[in-house]
């Protein structure tokens, strides 16, 4: 656990701290035992290249008042659409260093993470939960988020860049028309 002269300042990630959030994103994964696929060289371009695809804040650790360039934990997040309810934030990723949880700082950051969305006129943010992920349930909630998993009646669909490429493999389609030749 951090020390209690500890304290924190959300900012937005600078470029040359993205393997510093790419090693905590490899941190994430091992605490969910999930398997990255990404590389740092695309978590790179896509914070910072000419097409940004994600945003990420990050908290950083001052230690006695003096900045440390520790990072203490990050989100990552991207503004999405929703027809029914308008602009939304999607935090894709939020993670907090274990030696740093407990002082507030995934407090900090999804304050942060909500003024972010206030400023983009978003109308909510969301974001999934493992449902092993009892502490992370229990923390959104005690922020204020509501648990959707039983009342959406949908469940989440994803076509990965595999299948992507087996579809237009053998579902050959007109581009120039957006039509099916197999309709």
């Amino acid at each position: 656990m951090a020390g209690n002269s500890d304290r924190y300042v959300i900012r937005e990630l600078k470029e040359e701290e993205v393997g510093q959030v790419f090693d905590m994103l490899l941190e994430f994964a091992d605490y969910l035992k999930a398997s990255v696929s990404n590389t740092q060289d695309a978590l790179q371009r896509d914070l910072f290249g000419d097409t940004k695809r994600c945003y990420c804040l990050v908290a950083e650790c001052i230690v006695d008042g003096v900045y440390k360039n520790q990072l203490a934990g990050y989100s990552l997040y991207f503004p999405a659409y929703n027809s029914f309810t308008g602009a939304i934030l999607h935090i894709n990723d939020f993670f907090v260093r274990d030696k740093y949880r407990g002082n507030g700082v995934g407090m900090l950051l999804y304050q942060a993470v909500a003024k972010k969305a206030i400023d983009l006129d978003c109308q909510a943010v969301d974001l999934l939960v493992r449902p092993s992920n009892k502490k992370a349930t229990e923390f959104y909630e005690r922020m204020g988020a509501v648990n959707h998993t039983e009342g959406v009646g949908r469940h989440r669909m994803r076509l990965t860049r595999i299948r992507m490429e087996d579809l237009v493999k053998t579902k050959p389609f007109d581009l120039a028309n957006c039509v099916s030749n197999d309709l």
